[in-house]
């Protein structure tokens, strides 16, 4: 039986050619999120116009970064979690940054929602420890983009590249 074409799941990327378009388009997002942070940074210097309403712009570009770091690495994880490249050795290290990235993302904004918008206890020392988790991420997530764009394991199936 035929299921209707609004049923039918996607492919799971279990070939060569999708894990290599998988990987492309993580890499391409992944890339795409520093990129407009850095983009970011530069409107939130140059538009310093002493409000404290954020202009237009910065919103996109920081909403931007963020959307797209989190599909880069939803499409990266499904390639490292393919049966073709899981028992490669990088992909295990390059996992452990993603894992580490993720984790002090998620334990900076765990924090600071749970500190300053649910109790009332921030400060300075909140604004320390979500700076440091903060660079701990980015610098991991820089680092995993790195590794993978590095990457070229042979898979199993014929010894192609990805």
């Amino acid at each position: 039986m035929r299921r209707a074409p609004w049923n039918d799941q996607p492919p799971a990327p279990d070939d060569v050619q999708s894990l290599l378009a998988w990987r492309r388009t993580g890499l391409v997002l992944g890339w795409a999120a520093p990129v407009l942070a850095a983009a970011a940074g530069l409107v939130w210097l140059v538009d310093r116009r002493g409000s404290d309403e954020p202009g237009t712009t910065l919103v996109v570009l920081t909403v931007g970064a963020a959307l797209t770091a989190v599909l880069a690495l939803v499409y990266l994880r499904r390639v490292f979690s393919s049966a073709e490249t899981a028992g490669d050795l990088a992909v295990v290290r390059v996992r452990r940054w993603s894992d580490g990235a993720v984790t002090t993302w998620g334990a900076a904004l765990l924090l600071r929602v749970l500190f300053e918008q649910l109790l009332g206890l921030g400060g300075a020392w909140l604004d320390a420890v979500t700076t440091v988790l903060g660079t701990m991420a980015v610098t991991a997530y820089v680092w995993m983009l790195l590794l993978t764009t590095r990457w070229h394991p042979a898979l199993s199936a014929g010894g192609d590249q990805l």
